[in-house]
């Protein structure tokens, strides 16, 4: 809303007219009742560490990744659980890709989406996270293997 002095009403309409219809205008807005739940960085990544299902690839068209290790979680300076790290290594056609293999994850999110359907399995979550960041960030600038 603009200040009060740049506020430009229609010609007839007072502070008080101006007032009402915006309260009546606010009092009109639909509620959302649904609860709002929150979940911490930390309960997101022990479902995840927890409900990883001990399957160590999985095959994209010709390409395969491998975690290496089992899910770890990363830490604050206070010693909360903030995120993950996963080793991993990615092949294609059997040569293997030259990236970075340590990849964390901060605040991990709880679901992920296949296809049009959100998927709120946490080995699921694993799998969509690790692929999308080898595809988007194989390597940081100046990384040598």
């Amino acid at each position: 809303m603009l200040p009060r002095e740049k506020l430009i009403l229609p010609d007839g309409m007072t502070d008080a007219d101006y007032i009402r219809f915006r309260q009546r205008q606010f009092a009109e807005r639909p509620i959302d009742t649904r609860p709002v739940t929150t979940v911490s960085a930390e309960k997101r990544t022990r479902q995840i560490i927890n409900g990883f299902d001990r399957i160590r690839e999985q095959i994209r068209e010709d390409r395969k990744l491998i975690i290496e290790g089992h899910p770890r979680p990363v830490r604050n300076g206070k010693g909360v659980i903030v995120g993950l790290a996963v080793s991993v290594r990615l092949y294609e056609k059997g040569i293997e890709v030259p990236i970075d293999p340590h990849r964390v994850f901060i605040n991990p999110p709880l679901r992920t989406k296949e296809g049009d359907k959100l998927i709120q399995s946490p080995n699921a979550v694993l799998w969509s996270i690790l692929w999308e960041s080898v595809e988007t960030n194989p390597a940081s600038e100046g990384w040598i293997p």
